[in-house]
């Protein structure tokens, strides 16, 4: 998905994606913006990959990302997945 359909994502609780064997990023390569912190998925929670062998990154940005309610991560079966993010993550 782009990053402008993730930002309309507001309410999204718990992004979960499984057994996805083609899928090679999460949010698509961002658009052209200022610097400073990005803030998608305002109100996620809980961020859960599993089985997806092609995974290489989440989000590949040179902004930080922020997460202000995330309380739970899991990765697991994702080979490929060298970065989740460039710069890190800022839970706030």
């Amino acid at each position: 998905m782009s990053p402008s359909v993730a930002r309309g994502l507001l309410n999204l609780r718990h992004l979960w994606i499984d057994d996805c064997q083609s899928m090679e990023e999460v949010i698509t390569k961002e658009e052209q913006q200022g610097e400073g912190i990005i803030t998608l998925f305002p109100l996620l929670e809980k961020l859960d990959f599993s089985y997806l062998p092609k995974l290489q990154h989440f989000f590949l940005t040179e902004h930080a990302l922020k997460f202000p309610f995330l309380r739970k991560m899991r990765i697991d079966q994702c080979p490929e997945m060298k970065t989740f993010l460039q710069h890190g993550i800022s839970m706030s």
